[in-house]
């Protein structure tokens, strides 16, 4: 978080956190069980922090993984059978 506060300012980086609401709780929250010792179920909570920042993004990752030599194939064919759209940036590259 200081790394995006001495990048964009204090202003942006409270809308960030500010527009994905459910993830930043849930890092907050995740944070709180690792300081208390429930260290398992903190990481836990702080992962799904991470996927609910990241989600939107996560057809872009399949897509650029797509281009990797060995497991792009395995990537490929899992978008294939499950119907996943190619997202339109990660097609380009």
């Amino acid at each position: 978080m200081v790394g995006l506060y001495i990048l964009v300012g204090l202003q942006e980086t409270l809308f960030f956190f500010a527009k994905k609401i459910k993830g930043s709780i849930a890092l907050i929250i995740g944070l709180v069980f690792i300081v208390t010792g429930l260290k398992f179920i903190g990481a836990c909570v702080q992962i799904y922090g991470i996927y609910e920042f990241f989600k939107a993004y996560a057809l872009k990752f399949l897509g650029y993984f797509e281009w990797i030599p060995i497991i792009g194939n395995y990537i490929h064919n899992l978008r294939k059978s499950t119907n996943l759209k190619k997202s339109d940036d990660a097609s380009k590259v």
